[in-house]
């Protein structure tokens, strides 16, 4: 396949165009994806590798969607008993609910409404 004309609209990224952001403090790399905007609606799309332990985080804003692509996480939701997501499995994660994440994998985010910086709440 090579440079395919696509329809008006229609975006394709490739892998070797993503930009990298490294965010050791997370174990992991961050791939933004898409920002998606319809009327008063709105998405985001993150591909993420990670190896390791993501912080305690919420998000004030937005709904989330964890979707692993390969590999398998550990999520510890607030009080509850840590959920074990597998290749294939999608977790979604209420706007305020606080938790941390840890694995060997890559996985979306999808966001909703789309990510803005300083979305996140870190636990200190």
């Amino acid at each position: 396949m090579g440079d395919e004309k696509l329809p008006r609209g229609a975006v394709l990224i490739r892998r070797d165009s993503m930009a990298a952001i490294a965010e050791p403090s997370n174990a992991a790399h961050v791939y933004p994806l898409a920002r998606l905007r319809e009327g008063r609606s709105s998405a985001s799309i993150t591909r993420v590798d990670i190896d390791g332990r993501h912080q305690w985080l919420s998000s004030k804003r937005s709904t989330r969607l964890y979707f692993v692509v390969s590999g398998e996480l550990i999520f510890h939701l607030q009080d509850a008993k840590p959920v074990r997501v597998a290749a294939g499995d999608a977790l979604e994660i209420p706007r305020n609910c606080m938790y941390d994440l840890e694995g060997i994998a890559t996985y979306l985010v999808i966001n909703t409404p789309a990510f803005e910086e300083g979305d996140d709440n870190y636990l200190t």
